[in-house]
């Protein structure tokens, strides 16, 4: 066989069976992903300083593998499991008091790995060889720029495809930049749409709000195929959201014994929903997920949106639901990327995709808003959906009660130093 014939099959076996890499054991040479990612520096530890059998991303910031890993998973539309095995019977389990171990690392939740997770399988093997692929033909065609990725090929399927598709033509992914070729707009400037906003939304009786709880229950739903998982719709779950001017907010969903999102400033925490799991415990939010979690609620911090998103400027005009709006483009210290849409006749911000840079690329999360209600002069959505694709789930809260100016306790607010254990009995 000639030589051009021997890599022309490496490259078609390869496309055949690309799969995504594992959360242990994989990266990409310095030299690939610095177009999107510096190496380590400072305090923040590198992947192989972090995580087992690290072969291919060696040198690149621990804090970017979780990001990298759900990039790959949803560009093929798999779980986790689909490369990672799981804990066999017999094998360690995950120890509860290691949790005490992990508070007292500077970066908690990084080193709460899973079991099993550095074990190669055949499928981490072909990822790797993948990650090289997409590196060389980015370094050779593109400068080294991540201009093809995983998502490039796969669109969300585990083999892409060979021949021509008329279902894959003229879509466009959730979160795609440019919102699918948008008009452009002249004449009207980022300011005027924020004042409109605010205005819409009730002026002055809006930013005299100093508090607001919203009681209502959330539903999740898959984004991806669940692909080497146990696929899981639960039903829905009470929600309570506490919000405190200038910048307090907890969500408290009533799973297990007490899911946890919250910030005060600029400091996060989450906990998860299982109080004996260590990697459920209590731990600080990585900076983009404090990101998005400030930019979840604008009808309560709209007077803020000028400070939260910088360098905002008006993009395009686009429609959404076949009505016209404008889409104002910026961003965040964390999150290169936001997009807010104002509908062109009421002025409220209807829609908001922000995004999440990995070392492959961008993660979008889509917020919607609707259902919008007069409390104390105020509008309000008692309807919004959530869709994160580095979680793999969007979710739909629906407010059932709104109070606002009530005394709210701050104690959610600030990290605690142990499992805040909100239901005993749940699991």
């Amino acid at each position: 066989m000639k030589q051009k014939d021997i890599v022309k099959s490496k490259i078609l076996c390869l496309r055949s069976y690309a799969l995504p890499v594992a959360l242990a054991g994989l990266g990409i040479c310095a030299q690939t992903a610095a177009a999107q990612s510096a190496p380590a520096a400072g305090n923040v530890p590198k992947m192989e300083d972090v995580y087992k059998n690290i072969q291919v991303l060696n040198g690149m910031p621990a804090d970017q593998m979780l990001t990298t890993m759900r990039f790959i998973r949803a560009s093929l539309g798999v779980a986790c499991t689909w490369c990672h095995v799981e804990p066999g019977e017999g094998e360690a389990k995950p120890d509860a008091t290691a949790a005490k171990t992990q508070a007292a690392r500077v970066h908690p939740g990084w080193w709460a790995d899973e079991p099993g997770r550095e074990i190669d399988t055949p499928r981490k093997q072909i990822a790797r060889k993948m990650m090289l692929m997409t590196a060389a033909m980015n370094k050779e065609n593109f400068g080294g720029r991540n201009v093809i990725t995983c998502f490039t090929c796969h669109r969300g399927n585990l083999h892409p495809a060979a021949n021509y598709e008329a279902s894959l033509v003229g879509g466009t992914p959730m979160g795609a930049v440019g919102g699918g070729g948008g008009d452009a707009v002249s004449g009207v400037s980022a300011d005027a749409l924020l004042d409109k906003f605010i205005a819409a939304i009730g002026g002055s009786a809006a930013q005299n709000v100093s508090s607001r709880v919203l009681k209502g229950h959330v539903q999740y739903n898959g984004l991806i195929a669940d692909r080497g998982a146990t696929a899981r719709t639960p039903p829905p779950y009470e929600v309570e959201i506490s919000e405190k001017a200038p910048g307090m907010r907890a969500v408290v969903t009533h799973e297990g014994n007490g899911v946890v999102r919250s910030y005060s400033g600029d400091q996060g925490w989450q906990q998860g929903r299982i109080s004996t799991d260590p990697r459920h415990q209590p731990r600080d939010m990585r900076d983009s997920e404090l990101g998005n979690t400030k930019l979840e609620d604008p009808y309560f911090f709209a007077g803020q949106l000028k400070q939260l998103v910088t360098g905002l400027r008006v993009a395009r005009a686009e429609k959404i639901g076949g009505k016209e709006t404008y889409v104002i483009a910026g961003r965040t210290q964390a999150l290169p990327e936001v997009n807010l849409y104002f509908d062109r006749e009421s002025g409220m911000l209807v829609r908001m995709i922000s995004f999440t840079q990995g070392l492959f690329g961008r993660l979008p999360v889509q917020l919607d808003y609707s259902d919008f209600r007069d409390v104390d002069g105020v509008k309000v959505p008692f309807h919004w959906v959530n869709k994160d694709i580095a979680e793999g789930n969007s979710f739909t809260y629906q407010a059932d009660s709104v109070q606002q100016n009530v005394p709210v306790d701050e104690v959610k607010f600030v990290r605690p130093s142990a499992y805040m254990l909100l239901f005993p009995s749940k699991r």
